[in-house]
């Protein structure tokens, strides 16, 4: 299934210390280091998305999930804000370095 991390896979449903899980890896995203890196959902007959799924082992966030947020964030910017005010200063240039067209 497609979503926002990326591409998962289920690739199946496994029975780990008595309880019934679903196998997952990612196919593809956000960040390639999660490919093929098998995790673990809570089984859920009813789920039918990504979003569904609740993460096993009692965890309260899937692996990815953290990384995620901070991939989405707006990036921060090395400039004040700027008020309405220009972004930039306009240089005076020097006289020899204007040149005029013919």
């Amino acid at each position: 299934m497609s979503d926002l991390p990326g591409k998962v896979v289920v690739d199946g449903v496994a029975d780990v210390g008595g309880r019934r899980m679903f196998v997952l890896s990612f196919l593809q995203g956000r960040n390639p280091n999660w490919c093929k890196r098998p995790f673990f959902a809570e089984y859920d007959r009813s789920a039918s998305w990504l979003t569904d799924l609740r993460p096993a082992f009692g965890e309260s966030t899937f692996f990815y999930e953290a990384e995620l947020r901070r991939l989405l964030e707006p990036p921060a910017s090395d400039h004040p804000p700027t008020d309405g005010k220009p972004v930039f200063t306009p240089v005076e240039l020097p006289r020899q370095m204007i040149t005029t067209a013919a």
